[in-house]
């Protein structure tokens, strides 16, 4: 699936807050379910496993990906991909409810 219907389908999925739809960013937050029912599979559809599943910690590869986001801490999750167009990472920022979840899309 190519970026835009990627982007096209994540936004389609009920959020409790879309933050931000631009061209080069994407913000939403998704309750636990919503983000196991239907987030994760869409990403790992197009993105495969995770680079940095949260739980690990962090490897150099992942750190470098995360280096223009801020960073990756252990409780987050990265994915990246290479050769895929312009979409290449997502993040998840957990909340300390452990129930919510900020999920933020970057192109390059």
């Amino acid at each position: 699936m190519d970026d835009q219907e990627f982007i096209t389908k994540f936004k389609a999925i009920p959020s409790q807050e879309l933050r931000s739809a631009t061209e080069h960013f994407v913000e939403a937050v998704y309750n636990k379910d919503v983000l196991k029912k239907s987030v994760i599979p869409l990403i790992e559809k197009s993105f495969g496993a995770p680079l940095k599943p949260a739980g690990a910690a962090p490897s150099s590869e992942a750190s470098l990906r995360a280096a223009a986001y801020g960073g990756i801490r252990k409780d987050q999750t990265l994915y990246y991909r290479t050769g895929e167009g312009p979409l290449n990472t997502i993040m998840f920022w957990p909340w300390s409810d452990g129930q919510t979840f900020t999920v933020k899309i970057y192109r390059s």
